[in-house]
């Protein structure tokens, strides 16, 4: 199995100049921040479970000469899937959902997901929608095959531990100051 910080700390040292973060609540955030994600290129949720994935789609579509990577957990990929119904009709070409897959709620507590118990296969619901540009990896020597290049939208699922890891907390103002003029920057980057 994989653990949190190996991911994170993989997606940070093989990011690219045109690459946006967008990081999930709680560890997932957490995690991003402690390998050293600026917060210019990165925006660490807070308070917002479940919508970073449309906080992408919303930042592939602003910015399309960048290439947005959002990182997010499984309990809040299956508490709003509906980001994928847009994401579908859109067919926005630089998202790519790295989603985290260590099978509960590590912020509130470490409760089990059930809906994973009961089967549900997270790479299922994103076919379901039509979209075959999927990957998932459990093992840490698979990282390398992380999908990040290929036109997406694109979807990495990947099977984590229960991290027991306890991360430094991510500074707001840093993040609001300094990542909204980034957004501005990716958007003419093509340009320069």
């Amino acid at each position: 199995m994989i653990q949190l910080h190996d991911t994170v700390e993989f997606l940070f040292k093989t990011r690219a100049r045109d690459q946006l973060f967008v990081f999930g609540i709680g560890d997932i955030s957490k995690a991003g921040y402690a390998a050293g994600f600026p917060t210019d290129i990165a925006f660490f949720m807070v308070g917002a479970w479940g919508l970073p994935a449309s906080f992408g789609i919303g930042l592939a579509i602003a910015n399309p000469n960048a290439r947005i990577v959002v990182i997010d957990g499984d309990g809040a990929f299956l508490h709003s899937p509906n980001h994928l119904s847009l994401l579908a009709s859109l067919q926005v070409t630089n998202y790519h959902f790295v989603i985290v897959n260590n099978g509960i709620y590590r912020s509130s507590g470490g409760q089990r997901i059930m809906a994973l118990d009961q089967g549900i296969e997270i790479e299922k619901i994103i076919s379901a929608h039509g979209f075959s540009n999927i990957e998932c990896l459990s093992d840490q020597n698979e990282l390398p095959q992380m999908n990040r290049e290929s036109p997406g939208p694109a979807f990495t699922v990947v099977r984590t531990t229960a991290s027991q890891n306890r991360y430094p907390r991510v500074p707001l103002e840093e993040v609001r100051n300094s990542f909204t003029p980034s957004m501005h920057t990716c958007s003419r980057m093509t340009e320069d």
